[in-house]
């Protein structure tokens, strides 16, 4: 037990002493990113000035511990905000701590009350939250949540995973995800944004009951998706979609006629979304002609335009795509999130995790690319 807590410590070490976590986390092979996109760590005011008209996680935190981010989930939208550096939140000082809680079981337990882990004959995974059958609070809001997120942090699959009866990694969290594999599991956005990270230059995978499938057969199932059966407004479908076409481009992963269907998908969902761009700047539930429903739910309607214009914003960023949209349309759309962030209907109850952190993430990421153009 000593030696597993010494390693995953020095492991930890290494990653504090590297610049943002860079020289641990890009030294796995086939890097191509991951969850939305791959951002440099800019999130700091020192990075660029301009940001610090955009408010932080910070802007949400609840001292009383109501506002959701120490929660699995909660921390992975913080790993996506801060990545592995430090941040401006009281109870997780870098981002490094926060992968501590999602990769070391007594540290998950003393943040999340109970452990969010279950050991499989397979490897690894997380509970999902609210899940009937183990009775648990404590997860994963999407399957393989966190794989996605450590995809988009280029975390090696040898990242150590520590767990009080034994040792374990990244690569048993891949492994469980692979062997129980199927096309009727819910949300498998999360589980193809990890798959296109960890597994090329292979083109397929086999599943506990030896049955094979390719990366071919994944497009094509999530192409004859129904956007609106899909979460947050189906953007998170076109994000996956968006990264296997990264990862073809650089493995040839997928055979010509569905390459040939994925880039027409991208190129149609990308002129579809700029003319439907509201005037304001934003995005509305209804991003896209395919998405007949702009009931927003449980959200109100600011809030469903927070979270969809912040995930569409992600992919538009994304290589294979951002060469196909003017600036212009990023620039209105970063002046609507400028003041949309500030907004008193932002509460601090938990509720505003996902839309804030990818809206206030994209909204940074927009300013210190119009500065670094700027400058040049």
């Amino acid at each position: 037990m000593k030696a597993i807590a010494l390693g995953s410590l020095l492991f930890f070490s290494l990653l504090e002493m590297a610049p943002n976590g860079a020289s641990l986390a890009t030294t796995s092979n086939n890097i191509i990113g991951g969850t939305g996109l791959d951002l440099p760590n800019r999130h700091s005011s020192a990075a660029n000035p301009r940001s610090e008209e955009i408010p932080t996680m910070a802007r949400i935190f609840d001292p009383k511990g109501n506002d959701g981010i120490r929660t699995p989930s909660g921390c992975c939208h913080v790993l996506l905000f801060y990545r592995l550096g430090p941040t401006d939140l009281p109870y997780f000082v870098s981002g490094n701590l926060v992968l501590r809680a999602l990769t070391d079981e007594t540290t998950a337990i003393a943040q999340f009350g109970k452990t969010p882990f279950i050991r499989t004959r397979n490897g690894l995974r997380y509970f999902l939250s609210e899940d009937p059958t183990f009775h648990t609070g404590v997860g994963e809001a999407h399957r393989d949540q966190c794989l996605a997120t450590f995809s988009s942090l280029d975390l090696p699959l040898n990242t150590p995973i520590t767990l009080t009866s034994g040792s374990y990694a990244v690569s048993d969290l891949l492994n469980e995800s692979v062997a129980n594999f199927s096309f009727d599991q819910q949300e498998l956005e999360w589980t193809a944004i990890a798959f296109s990270r960890y597994i090329p230059p292979k083109r397929d995978w086999v599943d506990r009951f030896g049955e094979r499938t390719s990366f071919t057969q994944l497009v094509r199932h999530l192409l004859a998706l129904n956007l609106n059966t899909q979460s947050c407004a189906g953007t998170h479908l076109v994000q996956a979609l968006a990264k296997l076409n990264q990862a073809d481009t650089r493995y040839s992963i997928l055979d010509i006629t569905t390459r040939m269907q994925l880039r027409a998908y991208l190129q149609e969902m990308v002129t579809n979304l700029m003319s439907h761009q509201r005037t304001d700047g934003s995005w509305s539930k209804k991003w896209c002609t395919s998405i007949y429903n702009e009931d927003p739910g449980t959200m109100s309607s600011f809030e469903y335009q927070m979270l969809v214009t912040g995930h569409l914003l992600e992919v538009l960023s994304l290589s294979g795509v951002q060469s196909q949209v003017p600036d212009a349309v990023t620039a209105r759309a970063r002046e609507w999130l400028k003041h949309a962030l500030t907004s008193p209907e932002i509460r601090k109850d938990g509720s505003w995790v996902c839309p804030f952190t990818h809206a206030a993430r994209m909204a940074r990421y927009i300013n210190d690319s119009h500065s670094l153009n700027s400058s040049k």
